[in-house]
């Protein structure tokens, strides 16, 4: 098993084609990551904005 793992990475390394599509295929998969996390949280501070905050909770966030 070690033995094609080591073959699929030299081959990875030493074509560039192959290289340039992984690098670009988990850039692509961080930006999404990346990309969801910050807009769902961008989203909810929004909502939460939005809705307003009950006077219970901004009462307490003043006091503290």
């Amino acid at each position: 098993m070690l033995t094609h793992t080591g073959t699929a990475t030299l081959e990875l390394l030493t074509d560039r084609n192959k290289l340039l599509t992984a690098v670009g295929g988990v850039t692509a998969l961080f930006l999404g990551i990346y990309g969801a996390r910050e807009s769902s949280r961008v989203v909810g501070s929004t909502v939460e904005r939005w809705l307003g905050t009950p006077s219970l909770v901004s009462l307490h966030r003043t006091c503290v």
